[in-house]
């Protein structure tokens, strides 16, 4: 069995309770919430946050004059994001996000994204995310920094070299990162139109044809 880690993460996902698990607590304390929000989204775009927990994303995106839904499967945190006005789906980021593809003009992993890699999942958190994004939008990543407390333990924690690698690699283009607390950076990254790399790689390549001349009779 895999301990389990609860720390102020965003709220609890989509993992067992025998692997990394968030607790339903939230990070948001930590977070410029406001600078994320507008670096990720302008007024009037879509936004769709992974990991929503109690709605602090949604309800300053809200203030910002941008369409926010949230999502989780915590459902205390819903309740609370409800409670606040928030637009929330109960649904699981790893399996069938339940909107339509290419929906989403953006779309936010606040203090998330490394609890999807201790968990092997995190190639399945992309499909998803790939297929609701429009093609050219925006996906904001905020992760802490490989320091001190606080935070989930350094062993989790992703560079910014690292999620920039990962992303890559599920399709999407890495752009700039900008530090949005003490212990927290964003990375704004950029839906690709081609294919990723390793589902391009699983193409098979046409056959070649040979140069050579058959011999004469």
């Amino acid at each position: 069995m895999i301990a389990k880690h609860k720390y102020h993460g965003q709220a609890a996902l989509c993992m067992p309770v025998h692997h990394h698990e968030h607790g339903g607590r939230s990070s948001a304390e930590l977070v410029d919430i406001p600078k994320t929000i507008s670096l990720l989204a302008r007024p009037g775009q879509s936004l769709l946050d992974i990991g929503c927990g109690p709605g602090d994303y949604l309800t300053e995106a809200k203030k910002q004059g941008i369409a926010a839904i949230g999502l989780d499967i915590h459902g205390p945190s819903l309740a609370a994001a409800r409670g606040r006005g928030c637009e929330v789906i109960e649904a699981d980021a790893t399996e069938k996000v339940p909107l339509p593809t290419a929906s989403q003009e953006t779309i936010l992993l606040a203090n998330v994204l490394h609890g999807f890699v201790a968990n092997g999942q995190a190639q399945q958190a992309f499909r998803e995310i790939r297929r609701v994004l429009k093609t050219n939008g925006t996906l904001g990543i905020v992760e802490f920094y490989k320091t001190d407390e606080p935070g989930p333990p350094r062993s989790v924690r992703l560079t910014v070299a690292g999620v920039k690698l990962l992303a890559g690699r599920n399709g999407f283009t890495p752009g700039t990162t900008t530090r949005v607390g003490a212990h927290n950076y964003l990375v704004l990254l950029q839906k690709n139109a081609r294919p990723t790399l390793r589902a391009a790689s699983k193409r098979k390549s046409p056959p070649r044809r040979s140069s050579r001349r058959p011999a004469n009779q």
